[in-house]
Parts: C-alpha cells; structure tokens; sequence
C-alpha cells in the first residue's frame, strides 16, 4: 500500500485529520492509530490491518 498524493494530513491535539481531496474521503485517527500510521510512514510497515483497510476505503 502507498500513500496517495492527494492527501492533506492535518495533526491536532487528540490525533489526525486525513482528507483525500480527490475522493473526498475524512478519516479522523486517535492518538493510538497516529501512532501506527506515524510508524507506516516512517518505516513502511502496517501493524494494524482494521487501519490498512480504512485508509483502502478512500482516503489513500
């Protein structure tokens, strides 16, 4: 899985805003999945499958 340019990532305090501005699609991710996506794009490596499939879904 790559990430998709048409992403805009947007940190807050509680976790992260993941907006695809080409599908339109918002995925809002708490501290515990910023964390495995921070990993994700750091390392290349997925830890959580329900994360991987959510991202599939539309916003990468």
């Amino acid at each position: 899985m790559k990430l998709s340019k048409f992403n805009i990532i947007e940190e807050l305090d509680q976790g992260l805003i993941i907006y695809n501005s080409q599908t339109t699609g918002v995925l809002f991710l708490n501290a515990e999945y910023t964390s495995s996506f921070k990993k994700f794009i750091d390392t290349g490596i997925m830890d959580r499958c329900d994360l991987e499939e959510e991202l599939k879904m539309g916003v990468c």
